[in-house]
C-alpha cells in the first residue's frame, strides 16, 4: 500500500457512524422496557428487606432488654416517612410470650435453649 492510500481510509464514514447510533437505538429502545421493570422490582425487594431487617433489630431489642418493643411509622400513620423502633409502654398492646413455653422460659423462668434440627442442609 502506498502511503497516499492509508491517510485516505483513516477513520469512519458519516453512513458508519450514523448507521452504530440507529442500532445502539433500536437496542436502547428494546431495554427499556425491562429495565423499568427491573428498577421497580429492585425498589420493592429493598424496602422489603429494610422492613424485615427492623423487623429483626426490634427482635433483638427486646430479646435483649427483655420488654416489648415495637416497629412504628416515624411520623403519625404514615410509613412512606421511615419508621422507628421503641419501647412499648402501653401493657394492653404488649403480649409476652406466656411462661409455658417451652421454647422461651423454663418451669423456673429461666431461659431454655434449644437447637432443632430442622436445616435442609443434613449431613
Amino acid at each position: 500500500m502506498s502511503r497516499d492510500s492509508i491517510l485516505h481510509q483513516r477513520g469512519f464514514t458519516i453512513i458508519e457512524i450514523l448507521l452504530v447510533i440507529v442500532i445502539m437505538g433500536v437496542f436502547l429502545t428494546l431495554a427499556a422496557p425491562s429495565f423499568v421493570t427491573f428498577t421497580s422490582s429492585q425498589k420493592v425487594k429493598t424496602a422489603s428487606f429494610d422492613v424485615y431487617a427492623a423487623m429483626m433489630l426490634a427482635r433483638s431489642e427486646a430479646i435483649k432488654r427483655r420488654k416489648c418493643i415495637s416497629v412504628i411509622p416515624a411520623t403519625g400513620t404514615d410509613w412512606a416517612t421511615g419508621w422507628k423502633i421503641q419501647e412499648v409502654v402501653d401493657t394492653v398492646t404488649c403480649v409476652p410470650a406466656p411462661a409455658t413455653d417451652p421454647d422461651t422460659r423454663g418451669s423456673a423462668g429461666q431461659s431454655n435453649t434449644r437447637s432443632r434440627a430442622r436445616s435442609p442442609c443434613r449431613g
